[in-house]
């Protein structure tokens, strides 16, 4: 599902942000979305990548500025060197089949990873099928964190705080290496943001889960 360098690459020249910039992710009635864009940036190397705490409408509530029409941005698009289009791939930020399937060998896990898996609880054990035709059941190893356990009702995080009682109850710290799974690799990057908020460093996402 990520995009390859190439496509990246020409995308953000026609957006008009480089390597350097300060981007902001948010989307329409939940976070997940922005939590994929916020792991992909973080994936092809940018530093200062940050998620609006909800959806817009959480903005809109709080009574602050939204704009209307063209996109003011291309009203100052600035003059750009080619080194700030150049970006560098993170490998360790994302899992692959393969890389998993070195790990889940006759369902001995290595104990030093973490595997996480953050659909709902009744797919995850496989009790009824998937709403969206995923497929049910989980990977030998994973535990189970329902994305939404980290969000509060209006759609933002939980405190840090909050969240890392979530964790620990399923008997998971940031301190581990961790993976991330889901259905396709969407869900999974708002418990990747999560576990960001309370400083988690070593992360990754099996895209495509």
């Amino acid at each position: 599902m990520l995009p390859q360098a190439e496509r990246f690459k020409e995308l953000m020249m026609k957006l008009d942000i480089g390597n350097n910039d300060y981007v902001v992710c948010y989307g329409d009635d939940n976070v997940i979305g922005a939590c994929r864009v916020y792991w992909m940036f973080k994936t092809y190397g940018f530093k200062n990548v940050s998620i609006l705490n909800g959806p817009i409408n959480v903005w809109k509530d709080a009574g602050l500025q939204v704009e209307t029409g063209e996109e003011s941005w291309k009203e100052v698009v600035e003059e750009r060197k080619p080194e700030e289009f150049e970006f560098e791939f993170q490998e360790k930020y994302r899992t692959t089949m393969t890389d998993l399937q070195k790990l889940i060998v006759r369902e001995k896990i290595d104990s030093s990873i973490q595997l996480i898996d953050t659909r709902k609880t009744a797919v995850f054990r496989g009790d009824n099928k998937d709403p969206k035709g995923g497929r049910t059941g989980h990977l030998p190893g994973f535990k189970n964190v329902p994305f939404v356990d980290l969000l509060r009702e209006d759609g933002g995080f939980k405190s840090g705080r909050e969240i890392e009682a979530v964790l620990q109850v399923k008997d998971l710290n940031t301190e581990k290496p961790t993976i991330l799974s889901c259905n396709s690799g969407m869900t999974a990057t708002v418990a990747y943001f999560g576990m960001c908020i309370l400083g988690a460093a070593n992360l990754s996402l099996y895209d495509g889960s």
